[in-house]
């Protein structure tokens, strides 16, 4: 999925509108699963969701350490989109 997409919308300046285009950020869920259990869902923009999770972990206090060690990228199959 693209970081972008571009919606058509209306402008009004409360006198009249007019038609315009917007480029808006996508979002998609991402599924958190600890030890192959479900955590947590999130709603995230595409692209770097190994650092999304660790800073996720980091911030719940699952792990105590912000490092993301050869273990993360193999946890990569558990990330579900």
């Amino acid at each position: 999925m693209e970081a972008f997409v571009s919606h058509s919308t209306i402008h009004w300046n409360k006198t009249f509108s007019s038609p315009d285009k917007k480029d808006l950020v996508c979002e998609e869920p991402l599924s958190i699963r600890l030890q192959g259990k479900p955590y947590s869902v999130v709603m995230r923009a595409p692209g770097d969701e190994i650092q999304y999770v660790a800073g996720f972990c980091l911030g719940e206090g699952i792990v105590d350490s912000p490092m993301i060690s050869p273990l993360w990228r193999f946890s990569t199959a558990q990330i579900r989109m």
